[in-house]
């Protein structure tokens, strides 16, 4: 592909899918280390939570600073300040400090430094392309992240079974010098800080008015945290997938967290080869109902080789659904507005996977339910309702594309009028 001839592009991700990997096995670590704690999927729900909720609260107020900060510099301080967190991760595991409400602790500090290198992240690709080449850039760091998403839980796996859980944490801490190094080598296009003509809150307000204004960006973002509350909120839960519903303990999470990373690279591959925005708006919509479907077959599985299709197939439609949006996002929005609004984005799709595991894991436990009872009856529940939510927001999205054209069509018959 061309974007991989670009040099900046290709340091960037050459940095990128090392420090991913790290960041993949310590994830794995992560909802191991909460459920091997607690074997409470409420708790494996509450320290996924812990980890992106602040993106929630801050993700909107970094996204401000996105905007009007020198990017570079400002990506290298989160990056420094990751690698620090996870170092308190080893030590605590290292030392024998851990305990559930440290772990929910350092996971908030994890949420914070995640609120504020999301936007940079996204924004980032945009300052490190030309914007012909912007949608294979999106595609393809998605690509690569996703890759991680399979390497990085294989190799998760393998350093909990043979080393421990702490191990995961020290090789995600080494692992972000190679980010930082591809940081240091990456030119970026001269841009002067933003003036702050509106202040802070002026600034952000401004940002949540262009949200609201575009229509088409709003409704984006409506599909995508449908199927990110519900069909990856489920895949947030795969520590208690593995272990209560297919009794397979660490190895079988490490596998099925494996299959969701391949099903997304997959995705991510489909995408990159469709070579048109309309065919990959197409897939999008329908990947937010698939994604429901698989949502709701998976509550019927319980056989771990289908499990392990199911979950994959699962990944596979949610992708779909988030590259696609994220790259019409990314093609429509201005870029003076782009910190701001990708961060929103940020909470739409890495946040709400984590509301969404808290309450499916919460609606498990709860005897008032009756029969719905139990993860796998609530996984079905939960997948019928993201299909059928799914359906009636891409209708709505449709609709209002469809409107969009025929004014723009209205519009340029009018300018050519004699």
């Amino acid at each position: 592909m061309n974007v991989l001839r670009n040099r900046n592009f290709a340091l960037y991700s050459a940095g990128n899918i090392v420090s991913w990997i790290g960041l993949w096995m310590q994830r794995l670590g992560i909802g191991w280390l909460s459920w091997d704690l607690t074997h409470s999927a409420v708790w494996v729900g509450i320290v996924s939570m812990a980890q992106f909720l602040p993106i929630i609260v801050f993700g909107p107020l970094f996204g401000v600073l996105a905007d009007r900060l020198e990017r570079k510099r400002y990506a290298i301080a989160v990056q420094v300040a990751q690698m620090g967190i996870a170092g308190l991760l080893w030590a605590a595991c290292a030392f024998d400090a851990m305990s559930t409400p440290v772990l929910v602790i350092l996971c908030s500090a994890i949420g914070i430094s995640s609120a504020a290198h999301q936007p940079i992240r996204l924004a980032l690709v945009n300052d490190l392309v030309p914007r012909e080449l912007l949608q294979q850039a999106i595609t393809i760091n998605s690509v690569l992240f996703n890759t991680s998403r399979f390497v990085g839980p294989a190799l998760g796996g393998i350093a909990i079974a043979s080393v421990g859980v702490a191990s995961t944490f020290a090789i995600n801490a080494v692992s972000y010098l190679a980010i930082l190094w591809s940081l240091t080598l990456v030119e970026l296009p001269a841009r002067s800080a933003r003036p702050a003509s509106r202040g802070f809150a002026g600034d952000l307000g401004a940002g949540l008015s262009y949200v609201l204004r575009h229509r088409p960006i709003l409704q984006l973002m409506v599909v995508a945290g449908l199927t990110a509350f519900f069909a990856r909120g489920a895949i947030e839960l795969m520590p208690a997938f593995a272990d209560a519903v297919f009794n397979r303990g660490s190895a079988g999470l490490a596998t099925l967290t494996t299959a969701a990373g391949a099903g997304a690279v997959a995705a991510g591959l489909l995408l990159s080869r469709t070579g048109s925005a309309g065919r990959e708006a197409w897939l999008a919509a329908h990947g937010s109902v698939a994604a429901g479907a698989v949502l709701a077959l998976l509550g019927f599985t319980h056989e771990f080789a289908a499990g392990v299709a199911v979950v994959g197939l699962l990944a596979f439609a949610t992708t779909l659904c988030t590259i696609g949006m994220q790259v019409e996002l990314q093609s429509t929005v201005d870029n003076d507005y782009r910190g701001r609004v990708v961060s929103l984005w940020g909470v739409v799709t890495i946040a709400m996977p984590s509301v969404g595991s808290t309450l499916i894991g919460a609606l498990a436990h709860w005897p008032v339910l009756g029969t719905l009872g139990g993860l796998s009856n609530v996984t079905v529940g939960c997948g019928v309702v993201c299909a059928a939510l799914a359906w009636l927001s891409t209708g709505q999205l449709r609709a209002t594309r469809l409107t969009s054209r025929a004014r723009g069509a209205a519009s340029d018959c009018q300018n050519n009028r004699p």
